[in-house]
């Protein structure tokens, strides 16, 4: 698939949930919010894992993963608090996100059909 800036390109319109042409907190948080705890397969299935957990632990994941989320996107904005066009975008997956921001993406490619 192409060099590296049609990747992040790609990239950047996975997270652009809205096709603004720009990312800010909530694009990444309504993604990042509904990524399943669970998968199993391509597209992910959280049926047969969740089965082996109560409501109420399920719950108390869900909580912690979405408070997980909400820190890692407030720190990813408190630079950006606008939002990021795909530049900024893309220097801040090359220069400070690294690997990180490669898995992130990795799983959305596996799991989310995007």
């Amino acid at each position: 698939m192409g060099n590296l800036q049609q990747k992040m390109r790609v990239a950047f319109k996975c997270y652009d949930f809205d096709d603004d042409d720009i990312i800010n907190e909530n694009d990444v948080l309504l993604i990042l919010r509904n990524l399943p705890l669970f998968t199993e397969g391509r597209f992910g299935s959280s049926f047969g894992l969740s089965d082996s957990f109560s409501k109420n632990e399920l719950f108390q994941m869900q909580k912690t993963h979405n408070s997980q989320v909400e820190l890692l996107a407030s720190s990813i904005f408190s630079e950006h608090p606008e939002g990021m066009f795909f530049e900024e975008f893309l220097n801040f997956a090359l220069e400070v996100s690294g690997e990180l921001f490669f898995n992130v993406f990795e799983y959305f490619y596996q799991h989310i059909p995007c």
